[in-house]
């Protein structure tokens, strides 16, 4: 029987389905021989939105958030300039 494996998937080749669960094997031959594979499903990762918000309204108006992000340009120009 030969096996490769990887991190989160197993793959056995010539496996004897005789020896599968009979959930599995469905119409299968028992005779036969079948490559099972098995991977682990993994649950995607949460978006950064998800994480913090949108950010909607942590600067009060649209007007407030224009000025903060000015302020940080200023900020970020100035000390450039040293």
């Amino acid at each position: 029987m030969a096996e490769m494996e990887s991190a989160k998937r197993h793959v056995v080749e010539d496996f004897p389905a005789a020896s599968l669960p009979k959930e599995l094997i469905g119409g299968i031959d028992r005779g036969a021989h079948v490559r099972v594979t098995v991977e682990q499903q993994v649950e995607p990762l949460p978006s950064l939105v998800s994480l913090i918000g949108s950010g909607e309204g942590c600067h009060g108006s649209a007007e407030e958030t224009v000025a903060f992000i000015r302020r940080l340009r200023d900020e970020w120009d100035s000390r450039q300039a040293l």
